[in-house]
């Protein structure tokens, strides 16, 4: 499976489920998989409306609504996906480590972390991620930085492979 997602540009996550695969490792040569050859995704984040776009190989994918910080904590720019986690640890400056499961942890399954590309300036923890709370999309909240449903955030996850452009807009 590996080798595959690396040759057509697809997450492991995504061949599995399309393919119907929950044991990846009774695989045998020979069964069909069927694959996207090479997709761009590119996921649009606009702050101030409260939603974010997907979009395949240029054209309209999805839409999601989301959630911010306060205005400041998520610094518009081009970004990359730099890692992607499931059931991700949450460090908090005040709790130190908050493991997953943890109604303290506020990154619901996953966590999209984002590398700052081009003019971009770097910024420390910066990324995607769920919320155990879903009243708090589509507003600006203290906690987390761009906020999806778990829902939503693990349909990510399953179609952005390290290397995605994220570009987060006012």
């Amino acid at each position: 499976i590996s080798r595959i997602t690396k040759k057509y540009g697809n997450t492991q996550e995504y061949l599995l489920k399309v393919n119907g695969i929950e044991k990846p490792e009774l695989l045998r040569i020979g069964r069909e998989i069927w694959v996207l050859n090479n997709p761009v995704f590119e996921l649009t984040v606009f702050k101030k409306s409260g939603h974010a776009v997907l979009a395949l190989n240029g054209l309209y994918f999805k839409r999601y609504q989301i959630g911010v910080g306060k205005a400041g904590d998520s610094p518009s720019g081009t970004y990359k996906v730099r890692s992607r986690t499931r059931k991700p640890v949450y460090s908090s400056p005040e709790q130190g480590e908050v493991e997953f499961g943890n109604p303290k942890n506020i990154l619901g399954t996953c966590w999209i972390s984002l590398a700052a590309t081009g003019e971009t300036p770097e910024i420390s923890g910066f990324g995607l991620h769920g919320t155990w709370n879903e009243s708090t999309l589509g507003r600006q909240v203290d906690a987390g930085r761009i906020r999806f449903s778990n829902a939503d955030i693990e349909e990510l996850y399953t179609l952005l492979p390290v290397g995605s452009l994220v570009n987060v807009t006012e």
